[in-house]
Parts: C-alpha cells; sequence; structure tokens
C-alpha cells in the first residue's frame, strides 16, 4: 500500500463500502462471478454505484485513486474468500484513464501483490469508460498491458459514445454495456449494440427480466448480472445456483 497515491493509501473514501453483484454465466448456467462496485449510502436515502459514488467535478487523479482503492480491496476480499473456500471469479472495473500515467504502474504494483495464481485463476477485469478519442490501437494498446495479469478481459461499450466498429477484433472474452431500467429502451440498445458489434461475445449489466435474461443470452450473452439474478452482497457468496 506504500506505493498508493495518498487517497488510494487511506482506502475508500469515507461512506464508501464494496459491494460483490451476482453475475450468471451463461456457459455454466449458475453465478460464478462477482462485479464489485464500490457504494455508497447518502443521508437522503439514495445510493450511489461505481464512479458516482465521487460526484460530479472530481479531479482525474482522485477517480483514479478509488479505481486503486478498489482494486486492493476487492483482491483482498477475494484472497479471504478463496481461503475460506467461497471462491468465485471478480470482475473489476478499470477505467481507461486509469491505464496511464501516473497511475497505471501502480495498478500493476499492487495486482502483483497477490499471488499469479490468484490472479489468473479468479480476476476478471473490465476496461469502462473508453473516450470517443480512444481508437481501435489505443484499444488493443490498452488490452494488451493488461493481458498478462489476470484470467480475463471484458471492454464496456457506451452505445451513444463513438463509432462501435473500432472495439471489432480486440482479443478480450466479451463486450458489453450497461441496459437502462426501461424495459423497451433496454431492448432497442441491445438490438442496436448486437448489430454493431456482429458476432462477438457480449456481457449485460442490469439486466431487469428472466425473458429479457434468456433474449439476451440467446443473442450470444455469456454474462450477465442486474435485478434477474440477485442482490448485491456485502462480500463475495461462492458459486450459486439461481434462485
Amino acid at each position: 500500500m506504500d506505493a498508493l497515491p495518498d487517497a488510494a493509501r487511506e482506502g475508500l473514501p469515507d461512506g464508501v463500502t464494496l459491494v460483490f453483484r451476482p453475475t450468471f454465466a451463461a456457459r455454466w448456467g449458475r453465478v460464478t462471478h462477482y462485479q464489485c462496485l464500490p457504494r455508497r449510502q447518502h443521508d437522503d436515502g439514495r445510493v450511489t454505484l461505481g464512479g458516482a459514488v465521487l460526484g460530479a467535478g472530481v479531479p482525474a487523479a482522485r477517480r483514479a485513486a478509488l479505481d486503486l482503492a478498489v482494486v486492493y480491496g476487492a483482491l483482498t476480499e477475494l484472497q479471504a474468500a478463496v481461503e475460506a473456500r467461497r471462491s468465485a471469479e471478480v470482475i473489476l472495473p478499470v477505467a481507461f484513464a486509469t491505464l496511464h500515467a501516473p497511475y497505471f504502474p501502480v495498478l500493476v504494483d499492487i495486482l502483483h501483490g497477490f499471488s499469479d495464481a490468484l490472479r489468473l485463476r479468479y480476476l476478471t477485469l473490465e476496461l469502462v469508460h473508453v473516450p470517443p478519442a480512444a481508437t481501435a490501437a489505443h484499444l488493443v494498446g490498452a488490452v494488451r498491458s493488461l493481458t498478462t495479469d489476470c484470467r480475463d478481459l471484458l471492454v464496456r461499450v457506451d452505445p451513444a459514445s463513438g463509432d462501435l466498429r473500432r472495439f471489432h477484433g480486440l482479443p478480450v472474452r466479451a463486450l458489453g454495456t450497461v441496459l437502462p431500467a426501461a424495459a423497451h429502451e433496454a431492448r432497442q440498445i441491445a438490438e442496436s449494440v448486437l448489430a454493431a458489434l456482429g458476432g462477438d461475445h457480449t456481457y449485460w449489466w442490469n439486466v431487469q427480466t428472466d425473458d429479457e435474461r434468456r433474449a439476451l443470452i440467446g443473442a450470444g450473452g455469456i454474462l450477465i448480472n442486474g435485478p434477474s439474478i440477485g442482490a448485491d452482497c456485502p462480500e463475495l457468496m461462492g458459486e450459486q445456483e439461481l434462485a
């Protein structure tokens, strides 16, 4: 932890905890993964997740520090879960900007602070917040920089941000997106994303209903989470069958 920026070395921001979102793997027909997210419960009852826990207008260094603190905290929890025989694969979202200096060397140091066996068996990194200006070459470079440090890689696409063709052919397990809560919008976005991504494997977050889950699996979705799968957990619960 001494290598971390001050904000990350202090751990998660006050009032922020980690939650683990059960994620269904179509290949196995059960929950085998958990997506790790920072969570803040506000005084007015609102709950924010991911980068939204910091609010708007936060400097890039602070957002990167949150990424680094989440990676360290999640891997610490994963290590404890494996030792307690509650093992499951963990999906860690990491922002595209965190893969640049001065943050990337710190990220690598944190990852290498845990055993190769742990990372290469249980860790999936999800590249998120890819800016519209990032080209296909930038994406390939980002993916290659992480390939040897985890089991699998996912890349999240924003249907409204840039040309999705730049994601074609990336050497990752799957491309995916977060669906809106409104069911009719979810279907429309899923159809547009599938059309743009062609035959690539896909993953889908925030899937609301069993019907949506079945439809997306039929369309090539390999990982799915959201209300149709289960509620967030305060810790890793191991592999599970769907209720």
